[in-house]
């Protein structure tokens, strides 16, 4: 009933690690658009983006974005069609060509985060940010899927080669919102995770829901990259040790 929303707060995150890009505690501008998608919220952002970044501003930070789907990105940077390596064995043995290390008790998700960030991340253009699209539905996320294809309905945005922000068109199923948070409590455990399942929240579906997107983007990684500035050590209040 809020209609579209924003706000910009601090978050914490428990499993965060410390590293130039990364920090347990973060300033965030989070906002969700009624009646959009994900291919909408480009739009809005791209427009925050010109209002923030004028003309006369480096290439790397100026609208239009970029856009290349995932399937494109491992074609043209790992060599290999991800379509065709959707099972946890074949998506292995492609790993394995590329010097990634593969354990046989890896699943599909690890090993195609390996050979991304190994192999394709690294990759991406730096100079004029860039949308990456359309990740593999096998990635358990609230992101819609797009229905008869093996993608969800998501992006990132990289500025600079760094990854900025992350967009959903949002799960409406609530039956799918229960598959997620069973398949969290059974990846890592109903001891582990008790304060992340909340039973409540699929039931918000049940009745219907509005179509909407939601765009989350890491304020301190967007300042230190317009400072260009090489982490985030220098934007940040207190950072980690490790951070600086």
């Amino acid at each position: 009933g809020s209609g579209s929303i924003y706000q910009i707060c601090r978050a914490f995150r428990n499993l965060e690690s410390a590293g130039k890009w990364h920090s347990p505690e973060f300033t965030m501008l989070e906002w969700y658009t009624v009646d959009a998608g994900y291919l909408d919220s480009i739009a809005v952002c791209e427009a925050m983006f010109d209002e923030v970044f004028p003309p006369g501003t480096p290439a790397a930070l100026r609208p239009p974005f970029a856009r290349m789907t995932m399937a494109e990105a491992f074609r043209e940077f790992a060599g290999f069609d991800l379509e065709e390596s959707l099972d946890r064995e074949s998506l292995a043995a492609r790993g394995r060509e590329h010097g990634v290390p593969v354990s046989s008790s890896d699943t599909w998700e690890q090993t195609f985060n390996r050979i991304f960030l190994q192999s394709v991340e690294p990759c991406l253009p730096p100079d004029v940010p860039l949308v990456l699209l359309d990740y593999p539905a096998g990635i358990p996320t609230l992101a819609a899927r797009k229905e008869g294809t093996p993608w969800s309905e998501r992006w990132e945005l990289y500025v600079r080669g760094i990854e900025v922000a992350n967009c959903f068109s949002e799960e409406r199923d609530g039956g799918r919102v229960r598959e997620y948070y069973e398949s969290c409590r059974i990846e890592k455990g109903a001891a582990a995770v008790p304060h992340r399942i909340d039973p409540d929240y699929p039931k918000l579906f049940d009745g219907g829901f509005p179509r909407c997107s939601g765009v989350a983007l890491g304020m301190d990684r967007l300042i230190a990259l317009s400072a260009g500035l090489d982490g985030i050590g220098g934007v940040i209040f207190s950072p980690f040790s490790a951070t600086v």
